[in-house]
């Protein structure tokens, strides 16, 4: 259990103010842990309202980020996939006002996406590659309840690459 240090009502630091625990009720109803690393800033949100339930989450996260640092493993703050998505999706339905892209369409990303998250979904925007996308395709196939055509395999490609396009555009495809 994490010793937490009280500055006020909604900030908490623990492991000598290395990690902080902050409730900002205009944004979430969750705390969120905050630490830095190798000169880059990193934040999770807890997801409990429950400060000593938030403390442990946060303390479980600062610890297996120092374990990976001291493997000499490499941490990333990352930018998943299923960010990546919500932002594309975003985008994409405010392209309907404007008649460059229709609901119909959207609804058939979504189909799509729902079946690739589960490869895609948590993995780093930055970590897609070539290699990665083989991997997918065996994935994919040892999955399916049926065998599947060359074009839903490339229907799930085109998803993944806009997806990758967009967060690209948007400044996200940096090594972070």
């Amino acid at each position: 259990m994490i010793s937490l240090t009280k500055h006020h009502d909604q900030r908490y630091t623990g492991f000598d103010g290395k990690l902080y625990l902050e409730l900002r009720p205009n944004l979430s109803p969750y705390w969120q842990a905050r630490t830095s690393f190798q000169s880059k800033q990193a934040t999770k949100s807890t997801k409990c309202s429950d400060l000593r339930a938030a403390a442990d989450v946060a303390e479980n996260w600062y610890l297996d980020i120092r374990y990976r640092l001291s493997k000499g493993e490499p941490i990333d703050v990352r930018y998943t996939m299923t960010r990546a998505y919500r932002e594309f999706m975003k985008w994409q339905r405010s392209l309907i006002v404007t008649g460059e892209s229709n609901e119909k369409k959207c609804r058939r990303y979504e189909a799509t996406w729902n079946v690739v998250k589960g490869f895609f979904g948590d993995l780093a925007v930055q970590s897609v590659s070539t290699p990665k996308l083989d991997e997918f395709k065996s994935w994919r196939v040892s999955n399916a309840k049926k065998p599947l055509s060359a074009k839903t395999i490339h229907g799930d490609y085109i998803l993944v690459r806009q997806i990758l396009k967009r967060a690209e555009v948007t400044g996200n495809m940096k090594g972070i």
